[in-house]
Order: structure tokens, then sequence, then C-alpha cells
């Protein structure tokens, strides 16, 4: 007697429960702008000389990222918060590019050391803290600024410099760093001294007063000169600084 089975069975009952699991699981929701923003891309791969260490950036379109240090050998890493990488800087395009050209790509300077101790770093004002600036209506000088990071690789100690406008790592020479500071707004003059009108007797006050006796005369406070960035030549370590 032969028996014949139909495999149609079979298949109608996995298509039935793959339905049900499929109708079990929770719907994916679509991609939005900020899950674009939030994706993060590794950028400026860089070794050390000694071939110990690679660093690179890992930052986000919109949002906080980190500079990655990784010890080849062994995989142990540290990372160390930058902050949020400012817009495009049209400015920095170079004149010769055509209009249509895009900007130049956000990426984070860092350097190793040439001896390979320590790693430094742009380090940018924090999302949350230029938000906080804006919504208070900071002006543009009061604004947070950038610094930098200086990572010690062998103990992960982190030291940070506030308001660096920009920064040198010698090629040769060991753990020297050479830095510019941005320079301090001047203070408002809170005076609210009112000029007199001139009138009648302007001419008899000023030969009262070159009449007066000179022992009388007090000088004038000179104007303090507009503060100017400072350049600093400083070890990496903690070691003596020189400033000019």
């Amino acid at each position: 007697m032969f028996h014949v089975r139909c495999p149609l069975g079979r298949f109608a009952l996995a298509l039935g429960f793959s339905a049900i699991v499929a109708l079990a699981q929770p719907a994916k929701r679509p991609l939005t702008h900020s899950d674009f923003d939030g994706w993060r891309s590794i950028a400026t791969p860089t070794l050390s000389r000694d071939g110990r260490w690679l660093a690179y950036s890992f930052m986000p379109q919109d949002g906080d990222g980190d500079l990655i240090v990784r010890e080849v050998a062994t995989g142990r890493e540290h990372r160390v918060p930058l902050g949020a990488l400012p817009p495009p800087n049209p400015t920095a395009a170079d004149e010769n590019a055509p209009p249509e050209a895009p900007p130049p790509p956000r990426t984070v300077k860092f350097s190793f050391t040439s001896d390979a101790k320590y790693v430094i770093a742009s380090a940018y004002p924090k999302k949350q803290d230029i938000a906080a600036a804006r919504k208070a209506k900071k002006k543009p000088e009061e604004m947070p600024r950038v610094g930098i990071a200086i990572l010690n690789i062998e103990s992960g100690e982190v030291v940070r410099i506030a308001d660096v406008k920009s920064f040198q790592v010698p090629a040769k020479g060991g753990s020297w760093l050479a830095y510019l500071k941005e320079g301090k707004p001047e203070p408002k003059k809170t005076g609210d001294a009112k000029s007199e009108e001139p009138g009648e007797n302007d001419e008899h006050d000023e030969d009262a007063t070159a009449a007066a006796p000179a022992a009388n005369a007090t000088p004038a406070p000179a104007t303090p000169p507009p503060a100017s960035p400072e350049t600093t030549a400083t070890s990496a370590s903690p070691a003596a600084t020189s400033t000019s």
C-alpha cells in the first residue's frame, strides 16, 4: 500500500508560525535626522613613532565625541572627551575651489609628542554648554572657547588648558608643546562721567587750572593696553614653562 504525503500542510504551518512571530515583534522606528547626526565616524588615524599606540577621533556629526588612543598589542585604550565639533568655517575653504564644492571636513587636531609619551588634542565646548550660552544670549566673546587636552598615555591622566587658539608639537626634542592663548576680552567701562557743555566760563576755568600749583596736579591714570594673545612654550610633563 502506498502512502502519499503532501508537503503543503507543513509549509502552511511554517508560514503561519512565521506570521505570528512577525506580528509579535514591535514595529521598527523609521530613521530621523537626529539618528544620522548621532552616527560616529573614525577620522585621522595616527600611529605613534614607536608604533605602539594608535590614536583617532571618534566624533558624531552633531554632539560630543572622543579621542581614542589604543595600544596596538593589547587593545588597551584611553578615551578622552573632546566636546562637540564647531560648524564648518567657510573662510577656511580654498579660494580656488568651485562654489559648489563641499566645505572642508571637520576634524580634530591632535599630535603625539616625539617620545610618544603624550597626546595633545583640541578640546571643544560641550554641546549642552553651547546651548546654555545661546539660551542665555551671551555675546560672542562670552561664549565657551576652545582649549586643549593633554593625555599622559601611560597613566591615562588628562590635563586641560582653556582658551587656547592653536598649538604645535616639535618633531624632535621630547615632551615639549607650544600653544597660543586667546586674548582676554577688555573690561567694560563703568564710568558715567558726563561731558560738560561749553559755556561762557570755559576760558576762565582753563586759566584757573593753568595757574594752579604743580604740586596739586594729579597725573591721569594710564589706560591699560588691549590684551594680546600669549604664546607659551611648555613641557607636556610637569616642568618649566616660558611665556612671551
